[in-house]
């Protein structure tokens, strides 16, 4: 977790560039806040405010671009703070309800609508687990609990539809008798269907780097046999038995999902 002094430090520098009415509107975010943050990790920071609000010596890196939004120019700024760095974006109040209501499906009964670049369901974790840059000032949810299970339901069925492919040519290459090759595709299936598990259980952010984490914390139970298949424990070169067994696994697995 942050330190008190690297709390301070950060907001002090953040602030520097905004007015002290904006202070609720700072929040941060990634790795750090899950305590998952190690000695080389930086802080998200996410200032939401209006453009005109910003001091013209604030120190803007470079873009990201959010194409699905009307006006898709996230500028960032990038700092280090005591040897942390700190990156800072900036997202208008507008964006933000924009972001909002494009992750939510025309048809409440159907998520599945969502088709946009999964770089958005990135940004939309961040900003929901994101706490306030102030300590003790409570950080207001920025979406809603409904949002977040759109989009978390939404990821899983991703998931669940490259599984289902993945084990489809596992299968091929079973019967092509291909075995070194199958135990391949079935470890990314096995994969694709934790990763839609966790997504389910609201872990549901893209990046799999976090993927041993993201599956203690929510599902605990599995987190002992996702760890023998995600290091091929007991394959000793008997390919075809141990794809066979990750394929029953990933079945069950998926069976017992119930993704709106």
């Amino acid at each position: 977790m942050l330190s008190n002094q690297l709390v301070a430090s950060t907001a002090e520098w953040v602030k520097s560039f905004f007015p002290e009415s904006l202070t609720r509107n700072v929040v941060y975010s990634g790795s750090i806040v899950q305590g998952w943050n190690h000695a080389e990790s930086d802080i998200d920071v996410y200032v939401i405010a209006d453009p005109f609000t910003v001091g013209a010596n604030w120190p803007v890196r470079f873009t990201e671009s959010y194409f699905e939004l009307s006006e898709p120019d996230v500028p960032v700024a990038v700092n280090w703070v005591n040897g942390t760095k700190v990156d800072c974006e900036l997202w208008t109040h507008d964006q933000i309800d924009e972001l909002s209501r494009i992750l939510r499906p025309k048809d409440p009964k159907n998520n599945w609508e969502l088709t946009i670049d999964e770089s958005y369901f990135d940004t939309f974790y961040r900003l929901s687990i994101a706490r306030s840059l102030e300590p003790g000032s409570p950080c207001a949810k920025i979406f809603d609990d409904q949002a977040q299970q759109t989009v978390a339901n939404n990821m899983a069925r991703r998931r669940l539809d490259e599984a289902d492919a993945y084990m489809e040519d596992t299968v091929g290459l079973l019967e092509s008798k291909d075995f070194p090759q199958s135990a391949y595709l079935a470890h990314i299936s096995y994969r694709k269907v934790i990763d839609a598990l966790v997504s389910s259980r609201g872990e549901y952010q893209p990046n799999g780097k976090w993927r041993p984490r993201r599956v203690k914390k929510v599902a605990p139970e599995l987190f002992r046999e996702y760890w023998e298949v995600e290091t091929f424990r007991n394959i000793n070169d008997n390919y075809e038995s141990w794809t066979t067994d990750v394929l029953r696994k990933s079945k069950s697995i998926a069976s017992r999902l119930e993704v709106a």
